[in-house]
């Protein structure tokens, strides 16, 4: 969110505040304001840059083992008997551990994920937390009786 967007934002609210309740430039809300979205945004792009490393996993074993089908293909027209099912056989074990191994890693990355989302929504909660106790003083402090 740049300056001047929570400026504008800021005007806005302000003129449906009565004077004691604006928002001043100066206020901490604004920093809060400005540090939730940064940190929403680098979440965001954490969380991108994650699924796509997970995705190019997925992909680069899913045409590891398309390849691999392709050359049991070739194994058995040109060969017969035993030696083509023992070909098969390694080949599929081998294609098998890549995919699990794959997996894992897809799992590990989705996991980190997972944990970057929970922090990041805690962070939110606790900006949004802070924002609103600053809100209701603001709003009730007008309230309060004053000595004078």
């Amino acid at each position: 969110m740049s300056v001047f967007e929570i400026e504008a934002l800021r005007e806005k609210i302000n003129r449906q505040l009565r004077p004691s309740q604006r928002i001043h430039p100066e206020d901490p809300v604004l920093g809060l304001v400005t540090l939730n979205a940064e940190l929403m945004k680098a979440f965001t792009e954490a969380m991108s840059t994650k699924q796509e490393e997970s995705l190019n996993l997925y992909t680069a074993a899913t045409e590891q083992h398309i390849q691999k089908s392709k050359d049991i293909a070739s194994g058995l027209i040109q060969n017969a008997g035993q030696h083509v099912a023992k070909y098969i056989q390694e080949v599929t074990a081998d294609g098998e551990a890549q995919i699990r191994e794959a997996a894992q890693r897809a799992k590990s990355d989705l996991e980190q994920s997972l944990w970057a989302t929970k922090i990041g929504g805690y962070l939110f909660l606790i900006a949004a937390s802070i924002f609103l106790g600053m809100a209701l003083c603001t709003l009730l402090m007008p309230l309060l009786p004053h000595k004078g």
